[in-house]
């Protein structure tokens, strides 16, 4: 969805106190708590490669994203934020699904993520 270089890895873990960052010589790793609740649910099997494994949707992989920004109050300008700051490709942002987008806001119930959701919908339309 960007078109950077891969900095770090980063997993989602359900355990709580479980968060750790791993340097390696093959790269940095991340693991991040989150709830239960959001860790089931976007979930998607890959079986692309000679290992099955499990990887975030991308509607899930940007709300979690953006659930992790703190705005310290101000209003942020998601158009500004997700194609200038996160340099994610307008196509591929503008063609992910709105309702899945819709049901993450409700989860997270944070700001940016109800901004992002309702950028989806006028844009889509």
């Amino acid at each position: 969805m960007i078109p950077d270089k891969v900095e770090a890895v980063t997993s989602a873990v359900f355990n709580k106190n479980k968060g750790k960052v791993f340097e390696t010589p093959v790269g940095k790793f991340i693991y991040r708590y989150i709830e239960p609740l959001v860790y089931f649910h976007g979930v998607i099997r890959n079986d692309d490669y000679s290992e099955p494994f499990l990887i975030a949707s991308k509607e899930k992989a940007v709300c979690y994203t953006l659930s992790k920004i703190r705005s310290h109050g101000e209003k942020l300008d998601i158009e500004m934020l997700l194609l200038e700051d996160m340099r994610i490709d307008e196509d591929i942002l503008l063609s992910l699904n709105k309702d899945d987008v819709g049901f993450w806001a409700k989860i997270y119930k944070k700001t940016l993520i109800t901004d992002f959701s309702e950028y989806l919908a006028k844009r889509s339309k």
